[in-house]
């Protein structure tokens, strides 16, 4: 769990093998050491922050559809950026179930929507006042449209 606040590549399989910690079995241990060996290879990789006159703050959104199979929930996920550098992400298991990819959308938009609110609130605080509309960025194309219509209608 230490390494996932550099390291956002590796957040969803840690937050899934997490889920097994209380009775894991042998699968488990071989994706765990799987992600040790992935990481002994990709030690160059990780959280990079660099200095930037923008301070825009950006959003993405994604989801999967029914990813768990035993109880049929998708997963949601953001992550907001500030002049190209990740500074808060997120990843978890939908408290409901979606019927279709665009539900599981909405449903990762609004979370991360409700995110971004926050996060807006608390850099008018701290005097890095987001003038501009923040970009929220999902990739399902029913979600898009729905959304600006609801928002710019």
């Amino acid at each position: 769990m230490y390494l996932t606040a550099t390291r956002p590549n590796i957040v969803f399989v840690v937050n899934y093998l997490s889920r097994f910690m209380q009775s894991p079995s042998q699968i488990h241990f071989v994706a765990a050491k799987r992600v040790l060996r992935y990481l002994k290879g990709t030690l160059e990789f990780g959280m990079h922050f660099v200095k930037s006159s923008s301070v825009k703050l950006v959003g993405f959104s994604d989801s999967d559809w029914v990813g768990s199979d035993e109880e049929m929930m998708s997963t949601s996920g953001y992550c907001f950026a500030i002049g190209g550098s990740i500074f808060c992400w997120n990843s978890k298991k939908q408290s409901v179930v979606a019927h279709s990819t665009a539900e599981a959308e909405y449903i990762a938009a609004y979370v991360a929507a409700k995110q971004l609110i926050w996060l807006r609130k608390m850099l008018n605080d701290l005097d890095f006042d987001q003038r501009s509309p923040t970009e929220l960025f999902c990739d399902n194309t029913s979600t898009n449209s729905y959304f600006k219509e609801f928002c710019f209608s």
